[in-house]
């Protein structure tokens, strides 16, 4: 069997955390669409950090989560992962503190469960006491 013969088999399925009366959040990738998300990550990420840098992905269980990991591995970037959902302000501003990401990604806020959590007003807080820019 030859690449070409895989590349509209699943390659990530994930199942989000939405369920509204039949309606909910997921996805089904083939290879050829990872290889492509992947590759237009990764040219992003080339704009703001190189080969050896650090890049934050602070998200929580969503597909953006391992796309954005392979396509930081694809421009030799260092990820490192922290899941919102179980990070207070201070463990976030050490990490940014230990780690000075070139870059990082993550989303404003999500629902979980019937708690909304602010991702980006807690990463300006703590990007803010870590003294960096």
């Amino acid at each position: 069997m030859t690449q070409t013969d895989f590349k509209h088999e699943t390659a990530l399925l994930w199942d989000g955390n939405f369920w509204d009366d039949g309606v909910h959040d997921y996805a089904d990738l083939s290879w050829d669409v990872v290889d492509t998300l992947t590759n237009k990550i990764a040219n992003v990420f080339k704009d703001y950090c190189e080969s050896g840098d650090s890049v934050l992905l602070l998200l929580h269980n969503v597909i953006q989560l391992p796309l954005c990991l392979m396509g930081a591995s694809r421009i030799g970037a260092v990820s490192v992962i922290l899941n919102p959902v179980t990070t207070t302000t201070s463990q976030l501003t050490e990490l940014i503190k230990e780690t000075s990401p070139k870059l990082i990604v993550t989303v404003d806020a999500f629902w979980q469960g019937h708690t909304l959590i602010e991702i980006k007003r807690q990463l300006d807080q703590a990007v803010s006491e870590a003294n960096v820019s």
